[in-house]
């Protein structure tokens, strides 16, 4: 059980130092001394205390989750819970936060899909487009930035959309507007899928909020279940399927922190740079605490990771 207190995770350094050599992933001192640090952006956390350099966190994320991936589930994953869509080469999706956009990929590649992919850091639009261009899906997978609180989405444009681990940073009236804007887009019979973090109840307990906020780079408003489900009964969206994958997930952070620890020491290695390397560390000290943390969190049951699919069950226009 998480510290009420102090939102540390029991045992967290024990867990990493065979394989972190001592280097104190606890420490905040050089971070809280750290003249780069995020202070302006309001729902930005504070916590890691220095700015993360995002080419950093995007190998380190890689190393843990695969290629082209920026947070848990491979590429076996994303086809297996887009299997029962019916997608096809004659249909479009469109990937709201794509990150690298690996999952986008895997998906087109095994559907023949097109693919539209939104995400919202720059330097991961670019470095995903790159990815897209040499995987030959450049037009097949294109990725673009956009911002989720004002985006604004064309009529009945796509046959399904996906949102994979995102809507848990909006607040409630953002997520709602977004909803909104992927009901517009969608078409008629047209499908949504989205996999989110929740609140297992409406009073998560305080302490576990802080650990998981305090461990993150953007501040989680989390909804339940079935605030998710009233949401999308407001927006005419019919609710199908419903799926905890919580196992499913904290097995997959456990299969990337085993990957991380054979690869740790070749990857500060391949750095030659002085500065990159320790914005390598910064990154591994931040994202190997991060997944720690939300691993605990999951495993106590008051937040968990919802699988949800929901149709756009309006009539297509008789002409």
């Amino acid at each position: 059980m998480l510290e009420e207190t102090s939102g540390r995770v029991p045992g967290f350094k024990q867990k990493l130092a065979a394989w972190w050599h001592g280097y104190d992933l606890n420490s905040t001192d050089e971070q809280a001394d750290d003249p780069d640090r995020d202070t302006d952006e309001p729902r930005v956390i504070s916590a890691p205390r220095f700015k993360q350099d995002l080419t950093a966190r995007a190998a380190v994320l890689q190393e843990l989750w695969g290629p082209g991936c920026v947070s848990p589930g491979p590429a076996d994953f994303m086809r297996e819970i887009t299997a029962y869509l019916g997608l096809t080469a004659e249909m479009s999706m469109l990937d709201i936060g794509a990150g690298l956009g690996g999952p986008s990929r895997a998906i087109s590649e095994e559907y023949g899909i097109w693919v539209t992919a939104y995400e919202t850091r720059e330097d991961w639009v670019s470095a995903g487009m790159e990815q897209s261009k040499m995987a030959g899906m450049s037009k097949k997978v294109p990725i673009a930035q956009f911002d989720p609180q004002t985006l604004e989405l064309p009529e009945r444009k796509f046959d399904c959309v996906l949102s994979k681990e995102l809507l848990h940073v909006l607040a409630g009236k953002s997520k709602k507007r977004l909803i909104g804007e992927i009901k517009q887009t969608l078409k008629p019979k047209g499908q949504l899928l989205i996999t989110d973090y929740i609140a297992a109840s409406n009073s998560p307990s305080e302490g576990v909020v802080r650990a998981w906020n305090e461990n993150a780079e953007l501040e989680s408003c989390f909804w339940t279940k079935d605030d998710y489900e009233a949401a999308l009964a407001e927006a005419s969206l019919e609710v199908c399927v419903t799926e905890d994958i919580s196992a499913k997930q904290v097995d997959f952070i456990s299969a990337g922190f085993r990957t991380l620890s054979r690869r740790m020491e070749e990857l500060l290695a391949e750095e030659a740079d002085a500065e990159k390397q320790v914005n390598l560390r910064r990154a591994l000290a931040f994202e190997t605490r991060r997944w720690a943390v939300r691993s605990e969190i999951l495993q106590s049951g008051e937040v968990r990771l919802l699988r949800l699919s929901a149709m756009n069950h309006v009539e297509p226009e008789i002409r």
